[in-house]
């Protein structure tokens, strides 16, 4: 595999990673009585 493609797969994990943190913190405020 190429070193740049690597890296931007490593990029592209990493991003998609913040969305989904993004994603659970909304949820959570939405529903509060869900968080532990």
């Amino acid at each position: 595999m190429q070193f740049e493609l690597f890296v931007l797969q490593l990029f592209q994990l990493q991003h998609v990673q913040l969305l989904l943190d993004q994603h659970q913190h909304r949820v959570r405020r939405l529903r509060p009585a869900l968080s532990p």
